[in-house]
């Protein structure tokens, strides 16, 4: 009778531990799935965001940007770095090193601290003027054709046209700076 019962025992015993194997593995498989959907999640996530100055929309997620993206943070960088005076190139120049590519970075601080250092001294200032925008998304690079209106004191000097490059770098919701080329070859 005892064999009976602890036969009887042991077999409900072993029907929960294999219910408990299966119910097991399906939570192990329903994580793996979730933590899946987690990072395709994350890759694939969108933000369209409506800037206050420039009132176009353009979109953003952690693995991608549009081309409306690219074209308004190139209008910012060339803000920052082009239309300067001896009182607002420190500030811009700020600004600007927080997007520069950080295998980048010591070459460019370098690049405009110097120029810095040239604006104050001289007391140079600088306009620029776009006039034609092309963007290439897949590139993640924007060409700027524009006049560069410059003057050294209150003298003004000859306008010259300008065409830049705007290289750029894109991984997990940052944009980075990787150059900033003139066309004709000279790396800044």
């Amino acid at each position: 009778m005892d064999i009976k019962i602890a036969r009887s025992h042991l077999e409900k015993l072993s029907g929960r531990f294999n219910m408990l194997i299966v119910l097991s593995a399906g939570l192990l498989i329903a994580n793996i799935g979730l933590v899946f959907l987690l990072w395709w999640s994350m890759l694939h996530e969108q933000t369209v965001v409506v800037p206050v100055t420039t009132k176009a929309p353009f979109s953003v997620s952690a693995s991608s940007v549009d081309a409306s993206y690219l074209k308004q943070m190139s209008l910012v960088f060339l803000n920052d770095r082009l239309n300067i005076t001896p009182d607002t190139v420190d500030e811009n120049n700020k600004l600007l090193l927080h997007y520069i590519a950080p295998e980048f970075y010591h070459e460019m601080s370098a690049v405009l601290a110097s120029e810095q250092k040239m604006i104050k001294q001289d007391k140079v200032s600088s306009v620029f003027y776009p006039g034609f925008i092309k963007v290439y998304p897949k590139q993640l690079a924007v060409q700027v054709k524009g006049v560069l209106k410059r003057w050294v004191g209150e003298r003004p000097l000859p306008d010259v046209k300008k065409d830049y490059v705007i290289a750029y770098g894109y991984g997990y919701g940052k944009l980075t700076i990787k150059s900033f080329t003139e066309k004709n070859g000279e790396k800044t």
